[in-house]
């Protein structure tokens, strides 16, 4: 095919292309014409791929084009993956169009050609290398001048990785004086350069018909003496010759040579067509170690400039600095060129940076639905400070200062220009996403007064009731979407601004209720007025019959009605006196969520967190080291994304760190549990914080927030913990509400508690067996009560300190994680620094907290969370079915529990009247400030038809020898109780006794928990067994004892008393944390 020049609009398929041309110029050197939207066209396909560049240069007419066209044959049999292309070309013995060649005297054409297409070569490794073949025309003929030589190879040296220079027959002194004026460009490139890389890669001469074989043989072997033998200097020479020799061996990496023989006679004729059968055997086998060595892909380099690799979109560009510098006055000196290609590198480097730059602001700016400026600044900063070092180091061996000084002013104020972008778009994103908010807040609105209102018409403080239930779902649905902005100030303006259009709507909506109040009060008169007829005439048909009241009955009725009336009186008046004696509130300190209430005016008030209106507050507590500021409940949650909030503390309280259980949760817990002399502490920074610490701050906000409710200062409280709680963390819990400066008037069982606010619908005479089933966010616990005319008897008690909704939570969150390692081979539990996977884990269980809780509504959930790894999403689905799998454990687990119960209780299922479901529910403390109610002063008399009567939920004994548990307060004994139990001594002349406590339920006393130890001594000497000690045990309501040792000989005179002192804490500790 014939070469075809281009203007760009139609680049010719599979043909060689001129991308440089040659003009006239009067009295001057010619002047090159740079076709770049033509060379645009070609390199787009490669613009970010490696290259490898080889050209030709030398006389026309001369096998230039023939070899060309057998070099774009075997590479594009090496594209198509042919594993022998010479083998292949020989089968088809006839070259496919290549650059057009023919015999004769007389060039066609003239100047720089490409071919038209990239060839994308794959090497072993799997990386790919795209191959660039250019061709020069017009060297060393009288048409040209050696100035325009001079540019033509210039071109292919600074452009190529293998420049071929062409030679027939032999190699003349003018061919070496033509590469003159780029040696010393590439001796002031060693000179200046801070890189051991040599400015030019390869440089073959191949010499064509070579006649003399005998001197040096043909092919790489002869080539390599006779290049040698050519480049070695002579006195006699000239200066120049001399230093062009020396030069060449410096500047290149590899010189070579390569003797190729005659092709044989039917290839010089005129008619010759490409036949591989017509060239001479010798010939091609010598063109085939060539064309072997040469196109090997694994063997082609990169092209590189001062170190740095060349992509398609950097060669567009050296190629438009150096024919620009080509066409000045005078050809340009090596001073010239080094600083063009430093500049064209320098340049590549920016863009590189600046395309990351752009790549790592879309991936930060990807989903969000509006940026902060602050942080926004805050990104741009953080990117544009990465990007300036990244081409710092990427141009560490550059030495020209002012130059990379210039280029990296340039890239700055490029980012600069991508900053206002993307400043903009972000100013509509907030715009839109502020009409979205707005819209969907009225939306929700509308039409939850829309279904309140189709039910039935409201009562005014129904309505009222309605509106404000309304409004918060609005403020939620805003703090929802708004929150992740981390904007407080974004969701109070909204909210303002959407307040008006939700006045106007509640004016609309009461009109229309009083409208269908006023209907339905009509109708519902006309039903009375019906009804007293009915009654009248029942009434008289009675009194026909005779079944008129007696006058004892009457009497009877009047006196029933008058007690009720005073009973009232006098409980109103209770209540009063109450409320000027002071208040104690009622506490249920959950795992997952905690809330207060207080029982004044004859019924239960919840206590609503402040700020946020919602009867819950989450048990999440954040440390804030930069300000010691301290973060409680919804507020905390809502950042425990960003910050490693605490929660799950209840869990930790009284236990220790090396306990199963405790390390079982802190590989799943995203914040750090670290080891105290065998206590569990947890890390914020540089700060440790003992559970109860945690706990204690949970507690100190629901006072706080009870205050502020309340109007008055609150002291005294009933907290509420898990009925299978230990003594120890039932008094771990006592010195948290100590620290949180609480009174603690008690210690309350959760389900006693929702068994107490049960009993206030059930004060009659009849006997019900009930089952409370709590399962809550951290804990499971049941009981079996006996309620009969407001009395409450524990039967048994029953459940598991570490099962509840963050188990779930855990589940959800282990399943996604295996879902993800299983796709991707990635843990996201480990090989990152600790805060990243901290913030990972938080992130997810998180999102797994709230779908969990989408289930209960839909059949399926899907987990997705964003980025979780630099480059790759999590997304997991999860069903109804797979969730009941994966707890089904769990399950199962509190089934038992409540069957163990009741065998202890001695029931069936078929005696039991109610099963009360307690969990994350406002029940547990209703029953707390019931509790408290009767704590505190005269209120005990308005509740005085309520009693209780708790049980041990574990049993209480010592140590005797052989490591055998005794028992003296058995499980699910009624409490306050007091027992004794004697024992003797163990050996002769024994003065001494050391007595361990411990509750549980193991034979073995050492598998028990142990509460504590102490040593009775006095004890007069005698042989075994003849002194008895009488060791008691005393169990108060809340569940916490005292434990004391008494030797019968000595008539009581020596007593040894224990108080309860298993939690983590001393009592220093606690004075000193409150």
């Amino acid at each position: 095919m014939a070469a075809v020049p281009c203007d760009g609009e139609n680049i010719a398929k599979d043909s060689p292309i001129q991308i440089v041309d040659f003009q006239s110029v009067q009295n001057r050197t010619s002047k090159l014409k740079f076709m770049k939207r033509v060379l645009t066209g070609i390199l787009e396909p490669i613009w970010d791929i490696p290259l490898h560049v080889i050209s030709i240069a030398g006389a026309s007419r001369q096998g230039k084009s023939f070899l060309l066209t057998v070099i774009t044959n075997l590479l594009t049999s090496l594209e198509l993956g042919i594993d022998d292309p010479w083998r292949q070309l020989l089968q088809d013995d006839q070259l496919r169009d290549g650059f057009k060649f023919q015999n004769g005297v007389n060039r066609l054409t003239v100047g720089f050609w490409i071919w038209s297409k990239p060839f994308l070569l794959k090497r072993r490794d799997g990386s790919e290398i795209a191959v660039l073949i250019l061709d020069t025309q017009g060297v060393f003929d009288h048409f040209t001048t050696k100035q325009d030589w001079s540019m033509i190879v210039g071109l292919s040296l600074l452009t190529s990785n293998t420049v071929i220079y062409n030679l027939m027959n032999n190699m003349q002194e003018d061919t070496l004086t033509v590469l003159n004026t780029f040696m010393e460009f590439g001796m002031l490139s060693l000179q200046e350069g801070d890189i051991e890389a040599k400015p030019f890669q390869r440089l073959i001469f191949l010499i064509r018909d070579w006649n003399i074989p005998q001197s040096f043989p043909y092919g790489a072997v002869g080539g390599h003496q006779f290049i040698q033998q050519k480049l070695e200097p002579n006195p006699s020479m000239a200066r120049d010759s001399i230093s062009v020799r020396a030069s060449i061996k410096s500047c290149f990496e590899e010189c070579e040579c390569f003797l190729l023989p005659h092709p044989g006679q039917r290839a010089i004729q005129n008619n010759f067509a490409g036949k591989m059968s017509e060239l001479d055997d010798n010939f091609k086998s010598q063109l085939k170690i060539l064309m072997d060595e040469l196109l090997n892909p694994d063997t082609l380099k990169q092209r590189e400039i001062q170190g740095n690799p060349v992509m398609g979109r950097n060669l567009l560009d050296l190629f438009e600095k150096f024919v620009a510098a080509f066409n000045s006055i005078k050809l340009p000196d090596a001073k010239s060129l080094l600083e063009l290609t430093v500049e064209a590198s320098l340049e590549a480097i920016s863009k590189q940076c600046t395309d990351q730059f752009q790549k790592e602001l879309e991936k930060s700016m990807k989903d969000v639905e509006y940026m902060q400026v602050d942080e926004l600044k805050g990104l741009f900063n953080q990117l544009s400070q990465q990007t300036v070092q990244q081409f710092e180091q990427m141009t560490q061996n550059i030495s020209q200062a002012k130059l990379k000084k210039r280029i990296m002013g340039i890239m700055m104020n490029e980012l600069i220009g991508k900053y206002h972008k993307e400043h903009e778009t972000n100013k509509a994103k907030k715009s839109q996403l502020e009409d979205a908010l707005l819209q969907s807040g009225k939306d929700i609105f509308s039409n939850l007064m829309i279904q309140l209102l189709s039910q039935c018409p409201l009562l005014p403080h129904q309505f009222e009731e309605a509106r404000v239930e309304a409004e918060q779902k609005v403020s939620d649905h805003l703090r929802t979407h708004c929150g992740h902005l981390r904007d407080d100030n974004f969701h109070a303006k909204i909210l303002a601004k959407v307040r008006p259009d939700l006045i106007a709507m509640v004016t609309e909506f009461k009109s229309k209720n009083n409208a269908n109040f006023a209907q339905q009060q009509a109708v519902i008169s006309q039903v009375v007025i019906t009804l007293l007829d009915e009654y009248r005439n029942l009434l008289h048909i009675a009194k026909m019959a005779g079944n008129a009241f007696t006058r004892t009955r009457l009497q009877e009725e009047l006196d029933e009605s008058l007690e009720m009336a005073f009973k009232r009186y006098v409980d109103l008046n209770d209540i009063r006196h109450t409320d000027l004696t002071g208040i104690a509130i009622g506490i249920d300190l959950g795992t997952t969520y905690s809330c207060s209430s207080v029982y004044r005016s004859g019924k239960i008030e919840m206590i609503p967190e402040r700020n946020y209106h919602r009867f819950t507050t989450p048990s999440n507590v954040l440390f804030k080291e930069e300000n010691n500021e301290i973060v409680v409940g919804q507020t905390a949650k809502d950042q425990s994304i960003e910050h490693p909030g605490n929660f799950d503390a209840k869990r930790l309280i009284s236990r220790k760190f090396d306990d199963p259980l405790t390390q079982k949760d802190i590989k799943l817990w995203p914040f750090k549990v670290i080891n105290y002399n065998g206590k569990p502490k947890i890390q914020v920074g540089s700060n440790t914080y003992f559970p109860e610490q945690i706990s204690a701050e949970i507690l100190k906000k629901l006072r706080q927030d009870a205050e502020v409710h309340l109007n008055c200062t609150v002291k005294d409280a009933v907290i509420t913990v898990p009925a299978y709680f230990s003594d120890s963390q039932k008094q771990a819990t006592k010195d948290a509400g100590e620290v949180a400066g609480l009174n603690v008037l008690g210690i309350l069982n959760e389900p006693t508690a929702a068994a107490i606010a049960y009993s206030l619908s059930y004060t009659d005479e009849l006997k019900r067996n009930v089952v409370i089933y709590d399962l809550g966010g951290g804990t499971f616990d049941v009981s079996i009560l006996a309620i009969q005319k407001g009395e409450i008897e524990v039967k048994a008690v029953g459940g598991n300190n570490h099962l509840g909704g963050q188990d779930f939570d855990n589940a959800m969150l282990d399943h996604c994680l295996k879902e993800f390692q299983l796709k991707h081979g990635i843990d996201l539990r480990t090989g990152d620094r600790d805060t990243i996977i901290q913030g990972r884990l938080r992130r997810i269980r998180h999102i797994c907290e709230k779908e969990k809780i989408g289930l209960s509504e839909t059949s399926s959930v899907t987990v997705i969370a964003e980025a979780v790894t630099p480059d790759k999403n999590l997304s997991v689905a999860i069903t109804q079915d797979q969730f009941n799998e994966m707890n089904n454990a769990s399950f199962l687990v509190t089934i038992d529990v409540v069957k163990k119960a009741l065998a202890e209780a001695h029931l069936t299922p078929d005696d039991i009247d109610d099963v009360v479901l307690v969990g994350g529910s406002i029940r547990i403390p209703k029953g707390a400030a019931i509790y408290a109610a009767m704590q505190s002063g005269s209120q005990a008399r308005l509740l005085g038809h309520i009693s209780l009567s708790d049980v041990a939920p574990l049993s209480l004994g010592i140590e005797t020898l052989g490591d055998v548990f005794s028992i003296i307060i058995p499980k699910n004994s009624k409490v306050p109780a007091t027992k004794t139990k004697q024992y003797t001594t163990s050996t002769n002349n024994q003065t001494e006794v050391t007595i361990k406590v411990f509750e549980g339920e193991d034979k073995v006393a050492t598998e028990n928990n142990l509460l504590g130890t102490f040593s009775l001594t006095g004890i007069p000497p005698g042989p075994v067994g003849r002194e008895k000690i009488d060791v008691t045990i005393d169990v108060n309501k809340e569940g916490i004892l005292n434990v004391t040792a008494k030797i019968i000989s000595t008539g009581g005179n020596k007593e040894v008393r224990i108080d309860s002192q298993r939690t983590n804490l001393t009592r220093e500790e606690i004075a000193r944390l409150a």
